[in-house]
């Protein structure tokens, strides 16, 4: 009798405790945009995209369930300002939705609106655009910053097509969300389609929830920071964001590199060193160190290869790398780190992998909580 009533107490009792950790599980609903890839969208039935893998390994192994609910993006707004969805993302940060909506800490990841062209229309920055053809999305963001300036953009139903008309010659120069535009012109093979210049507007996204939820957002900044310490962030960013780097195109800038160290102006250290940058439009442009009597004015070699990209109109960088004497494979110093992360934290960057060979790492590996602009 005392054996049953032991095992009627230990059934009760781990009954209890299944019943305390059901009780414990939040539930929350994160509302998305349907159509925003890379960052959002819907694929076969199945929400996908950078957002949704940041959410869910946000949310990994935690006493939560997430209910994923595609939207039109002004539906996703509304839906949260009353209540009947918890979070979002991808919203920029603005004065008038601070008053409504609660952002977290840490951005989820950039938004440049950039001009994209081609080598054939040579058109290199905002100017150049004047009495061309550009392409962008009817009643979005970009038509507007165009015709701010001035400009009458040619209009299409999306972003996509608007970036395939460029393709397919029928306009000199698109506008858009750079990522968008750089997933979509490897989706679509879009060979010889580059962003360029300063782009018309900088600013970052973020998750959102509701004016006041204190809990959700607190769970949602302690996950953000923990996937950016332990790698998982970057590699879902990789994942969504970074192309690859080819054994031709590392040879290509390995070699580009040497030949610039030869020019390396080093007569305080007798150390030369040599860089290449490897920017979308598949061009790659070399700098060499140039030291000076007052130290702080010596320009080093990456910094004198990125600023020379720059300078022609080209500000999406690939990969980088760097030759230092005797033929080592150096990683960039931590200002050079800065100045890479700002035009995107997925750049490439090739290191020595301490066995006589090369790898290819995400510049965030190598400064993880790089300085960014919060507007």
């Amino acid at each position: 009798m005392k054996i049953f009533n032991y095992f009627i107490s230990l059934f009760c009792l781990v009954l209890m405790m299944n019943t305390t950790a059901m009780a414990e599980t939040k539930a929350y609903i994160y509302a998305f945009d349907n159509d925003y890839p890379p960052y959002a969208f819907m694929e076969k039935g199945k929400p996908t995209g950078f957002d949704i893998d940041v959410m869910k390994a946000i949310f990994k192994d935690k006493d939560v369930s997430i209910e994923y609910k595609p939207m039109q993006w002004g539906d996703v707004q509304e839906a949260l300002m009353q209540g009947r969805v918890h979070a979002t993302s991808g919203m920029a940060k603005k004065e008038e939705r601070k008053k409504i909506y609660d952002f977290s800490q840490s951005p989820l990841c950039d938004l440049k609106i950039s001009i994209f062209t081609t080598p054939r229309s040579h058109i290199r920055n905002l100017q150049d655009l004047k009495d061309k053809k550009v392409a962008t999305q009817r009643g979005s963001l970009y038509q507007k910053l165009l015709e701010q300036r001035g400009f009458k953009p040619d209009l299409y139903e999306t972003e996509s097509e608007a970036l395939v008309a460029l393709f397919r010659e029928k306009a000199d120069a698109f506008v858009g969300t750079e990522k968008t535009a750089l997933y979509n012109i490897r989706k679509y093979n879009l060979k010889g389609v580059f962003p360029i210049s300063t782009p018309l507007e900088v600013s970052s996204t973020y998750f959102v929830v509701k004016k006041g939820d204190n809990d959700l957002l607190a769970r949602i900044d302690e996950g953000m920071q923990r996937i950016k310490r332990d790698g998982t962030f970057d590699r879902i960013y990789r994942q969504w964001f970074v192309e690859e780097l080819s054994a031709e195109e590392v040879r290509n800038m390995l070699s580009r590199a040497r030949e610039a160290a030869f020019y390396a102006y080093a007569p305080y250290t007798n150390s030369i060193v040599g860089a290449a940058v490897l920017t979308s439009s598949g061009k790659i442009y070399t700098g060499c160190n140039i030291e000076n009597a007052i130290v702080g004015y010596t320009a080093t070699a990456t910094k004198v290869a990125v600023f020379k990209a720059i300078s022609e109109g080209e500000s999406h960088f690939k990969a980088v790398v760097s030759i230092y004497p005797g033929d080592r494979i150096g990683a960039p110093a931590p200002d050079e780190r800065q100045i890479i992360a700002e035009f995107d934290r997925g750049t490439l960057v090739v290191i020595d992998d301490g066995r006589g060979n090369y790898r290819h790492v995400m510049i965030s590996e190598l400064l993880p909580f790089f300085f960014q602009w919060d507007q």
